[in-house]
């Protein structure tokens, strides 16, 4: 007892305390929309439209021109797994103003992009980037990327040699899908 209350009564009110806390805070949240359509990305985002197992779908991607004097080259930047283009932000920045174009998807399933039911694989993913390329008059850049686009990376490499400039391999993940 605790000045005449008992650790029970005690309990039970801290935890009020803590629960309203929490629900306070939950309702001062929205959630987003499947497109994160509420969410500005740093450059403007454009779609690309290709078909998967007979689905329509929408691949989201920000096509970024130099800032400063063009030097001729691209480069790609692949997000992590549960992360978007969006994250690239300053990368983009400071790529732009070095004179590269950027090329920054939202993979299926992330981001601004549709999120498809379907059998997803490595493979898929680097034909869906390679699709993307073709698409943009991308014939041949520096692909960055780290964690699933790290390996993702990788693929588009191996399937793809001929397109692919640079390959860095900041921190690339042995396993993540």
């Amino acid at each position: 007892m605790y000045g005449g209350v008992n650790k029970y009564c005690v309990f039970v009110i801290v935890t009020a305390v803590f629960i309203g806390a929490a629900q306070a805070q939950v309702t001062s949240l929205h959630p987003h929309g499947s497109g994160l359509e509420d969410i500005d990305y740093p450059y403007p985002i454009h779609v690309f439209e290709l078909t998967i197992e007979r689905q329509l779908l929408r691949m989201a991607q920000m096509d970024v021109a130099p800032s400063g004097p063009s030097n001729g080259r691209v480069v790609v930047l692949l997000h992590g797994k549960s992360l978007s283009g969006e994250y690239w932000a300053p990368t983009i920045a400071k790529f732009s103003a070095d004179g590269y174009r950027l090329v920054v998807p939202d993979q299926l399933g992330f981001g601004k992009s549709a999120k498809p039911d379907i059998r997803d694989s490595f493979d898929l993913l680097a034909r869906k980037t390679k699709m993307l390329f073709d698409s943009l008059g991308v014939t041949r850049a520096a692909i960055v990327g780290h964690l699933f686009g790290g390996l993702l990376k990788v693929y588009v490499a191996r399937d793809y040699p001929e397109t692919t400039a640079v390959l860095a391999l900041p921190r690339p993940a042995c396993r993540e899908i």
